[in-house]
């Protein structure tokens, strides 16, 4: 299954940039000690498979669209129409459950699965305002990049 999945990773739009502590105490991998481990990646991170990865990024972009972080309209090129109006609603939704002051969202454990090629389902948990939730996600493969067709909040 990996290897069937392994294209998404140069064809699908970057993860948002994670900004590094600014702790004056910031722990970098020693140079004297290699297998140590980087301690500014989420241990849950490391040891994700590529599939895995896309999913917490194409639901973190998803969640950072939600909450108001991120304009749907600027990821068009990688989302259907439909999938486009099914966020647009669920920012409705979620402006209504929420307010607009954007929340602290926590992701959960990432799942992904292939039904067929060219085609990718994901589900992710995730933590909102104490409440755990699911988000489903369906990725297919366009024309040379990943476009996400279906949401699911």
């Amino acid at each position: 299954m990996e290897n069937n999945l392994s294209p998404i990773i140069g064809n699908y739009p970057p993860a948002p940039i994670r900004r590094k502590p600014a702790s004056s105490t910031v722990n970098t991998p020693s140079s004297t000690n290699p297998t140590k481990e980087n301690k500014h990646t989420a241990p849950e991170e490391q040891k994700l498979t590529p599939a895995q990865q896309w999913t917490r990024s194409v639901a973190r972009l998803v969640l950072e669209c939600l909450n108001g972080l991120r304009r749907i309209q600027r990821y068009d090129r990688w989302i259907t129409s439909s999938a486009c109006d099914a966020l647009t609603g669920y920012r409705k939704a979620w402006v209504k459950t929420y307010g607009e002051k954007s929340h602290l969202v926590k992701l959960g454990k990432a799942h992904a699965s292939s039904p067929a090629p060219g085609v990718l389902e994901c589900w992710v948990s995730y933590s909102v305002a104490g409440r755990t939730r699911a988000l489903a996600l369906r990725l297919e493969q366009g024309n040379k990049q990943w476009v996400l067709s279906a949401v699911e909040v």
